[in-house]
């Protein structure tokens, strides 16, 4: 396995597409950091990255708000050795059933994970370096959005 200087935060890294994700990163060297709420998920995840050779960390954290978001993100940071250079924010929720019966209860804690998590994941501060990739769960790759604004000057 090579191994090259990249760091890799996945939240939702625990299962599914985020832990499959993790699994290919390490597999291509680079040092990933995977985000979850299940502990034991979590260190089996690494666990197993850790048996074929690659470089992992876990980070037991329920992202339901802009400061668990940027915590997550400074232990990423520190856990990095200073950097994050990939992002891929992978966690999300939705309850399933007729839309009628979401309450507001139900619609914040989705919209919080789903929106307000990912955006405070990317944004903070403690992001330096050359440049981040971001990645994110999007309606359709082929989405067109020329029409949004750019602050990416990198």
């Amino acid at each position: 396995m090579t191994t090259n200087s990249s760091t890799a935060l996945i939240t939702g890294g625990t299962s599914g597409i985020g832990r499959a994700a993790a699994n290919k990163l390490a597999q291509l060297g680079i040092h990933v950091v995977v985000v979850g709420r299940d502990t034991k998920r979590g260190e089996n995840t690494v666990a197993e990255i850790r048996a074929a050779g690659g470089e992992a960390n876990f980070i037991s954290f329920d992202l339901r708000d802009a400061s668990s978001a940027r915590e997550v993100a400074r232990k990423a940071v520190e856990l990095g050795n200073g950097h994050v250079d990939i992002l891929i924010n992978n966690a999300g929720i939705f309850p399933f059933g007729p839309t009628h019966e979401m309450t507001e209860e139900m619609f914040d804690s989705v919209y919080s994970i789903n929106v307000k998590a990912p955006y405070f994941a990317c944004v903070p501060s403690v992001f330096v370096g050359p440049g981040l990739t971001a990645l994110t769960r999007t309606p359709h790759p082929t989405t067109n959005r020329s029409h949004l604004p750019t602050s990416d000057t990198r």
